[in-house]
């Protein structure tokens, strides 16, 4: 399995973990190095925190 695809099912775990979007998940973490992608899987409280919006498209 790529690297990739690893981390994407992790960031999907944390998304259901965490009870937020995976967009939000993925906003924050998929464009980190690895190390810092590690640090946030280990520790995902460390996100910011998920404001579900109250606007209406």
């Amino acid at each position: 399995m790529k690297e990739v695809d690893l981390r994407l099912d992790r960031m999907i775990e944390i998304a259901g973990q965490l009870k937020v979007p995976l967009d939000h998940v993925v906003k924050h973490m998929g464009r980190c190095d690895q190390s810092r992608f590690l640090i946030l899987s280990e520790t995902p409280e460390m996100l910011p925190r998920y404001i579900k919006s109250s606007d209406k498209p």
